[in-house]
């Protein structure tokens, strides 16, 4: 998958909240990764372990014949 791809991620917080986010990852560690959050506009780190689903999101554009 490219770096640069869009991911719809499910995510458990250290305080137990489930979040559902857009990210696009940037870089990625043994434990963590660092990705473009959707959600809060930032760069964030996320714990592999917290990561409850992770999904490409598609775009297909429209074709007007």
């Amino acid at each position: 998958m490219q770096n640069a791809s869009m991911l719809e991620m499910i995510y458990l917080a250290k305080d137990g909240v489930i979040s559902k986010r857009k990210i696009h990852i940037l870089h990625v560690n043994e434990d963590t990764f660092q990705a473009y959050c959707h959600l809060r506009k930032c760069r964030r780190t996320f714990k592999v372990d917290n990561v409850l689903a992770l999904a490409p999101i598609f775009r297909y554009e429209s074709l007007v014949i």
